[in-house]
């Protein structure tokens, strides 16, 4: 009987002992939270409640010591970057979310406007791109207090020609940077529209050489022929945006890249267009497409099969897409 009682006696001992912690430890979680929202940070405790900001805390939160000064200025830098961090992700969900669907619909209403009078290729920015454009950006994180509706985006709206102008030219001078033509051409003649060599190697007028043939490297059109300006609006380089971004648009979108999901290259230079210039007679690190138009030179082939015929006639932009690229090829 006194062992029975000694055991109760114990247990009421720890149970009172298990209260007194837990009183300490709320007592001190109180405190800290208390001090949170003097900072600034009330929002997010009433949105995501104690347990997300005391998860994987507990040399902050679970002591039963009554919180100091010393203390609090140890740990608030790491429970700052705590708040701020759940601070984002609350914006990102309560308030950016709707702006990037406010911007989803009227970016599909300004795609749906007729291409700008004398457009090459109606390309337009991924909606991805267009809302990290900074006057985008900018209206997308605005303050929450801030409305944001159709006419807030109105001036970002007036600037995106100029935008997209700027996001083509980038576009352009990826595409560009791939055009590196080996300097292996003999007896080769001049260009006859006057650019040299040089020129070429720093703005995206390469594209318009000759030469300035892509193979697709990746995907159902693995070996497909594309040039320029077509390729920039060829499906070919547009990716549906998937992963934790995709969730912040209303409507699917593409993304323009030169690189794949994997991070290769779609695309890289075809070698045989260099070739197929050079047989002709100029020299592929300057000639144009128009330098070899003007020419407008005829290429022979004996050595595929032609059917009835015991050989097959080209024209140099034909030639290019022959399969063995020039090797079997002669000039007329």
């Amino acid at each position: 009987q006194h062992a029975r009682e000694c055991e109760a006696w114990l247990d009421r001992v720890d149970a009172a002992r298990q209260c007194e912690l837990m009183k300490a430890q709320a007592a001190r979680q109180e405190s800290i939270m208390s001090r949170l929202k003097d900072i600034g940070y009330e929002t997010e405790i009433d949105y995501f409640g104690h347990g997300a900001i005391t998860l994987g805390q507990d040399a902050i939160f679970k002591s039963p010591k009554q919180l100091t000064e010393r203390e609090w200025q140890n740990f608030r830098p790491k429970l700052i970057k705590l708040m701020n961090d759940l601070r984002q992700e609350r914006m990102e969900t309560e308030v950016y979310h709707p702006r990037r669907n406010l911007l989803t619909i009227l970016y599909y209403d300004y795609v749906e406007n007729p291409a700008p009078t004398g457009a090459v290729v109606d390309l337009l920015p991924s909606l991805d791109d267009v809302a990290k454009f900074v006057p985008f950006d900018t209206i997308i994180k605005l303050p929450e207090n801030v409305k944001v509706d159709k006419a807030t985006f109105k001036p970002a709206f007036d600037q995106l020609p100029t935008l997209t102008e700027e996001w083509k030219a980038r576009a352009e001078a990826q595409l560009a940077s791939l055009v590196n033509i080996p300097a292996n051409s003999p007896t080769a003649e001049e260009s006859t529209d006057g650019h040299q060599e040089q020129e070429y190697k720093t703005d995206v007028r390469r594209l318009k050489l000759a030469s300035a043939v892509f193979e697709v490297k990746s995907g159902s059109r693995r070996g497909g022929l594309l040039v320029y300006p077509d390729l920039l609006a060829h499906p070919v380089f547009a990716h549906h945006l998937a992963g934790p971004t995709a969730m912040f648009y209303s409507k699917p979108m593409g993304v323009w890249s030169l690189l794949d999901n994997r991070g290769n290259r779609i695309v890289e230079l075809f070698c045989g267009a260099s070739r197929v210039v050079r047989l002709c007679g100029l020299d592929p690190q300057t000639a144009t497409v128009d330098d070899m138009d003007r020419r407008n030179p005829r290429l022979i082939c004996t050595q595929c099969n032609h059917g009835s015929k015991t050989m097959g006639v080209y024209t140099w932009k034909n030639a290019v897409s022959c399969p063995p690229s020039s090797r079997c090829l002669l000039r007329s």
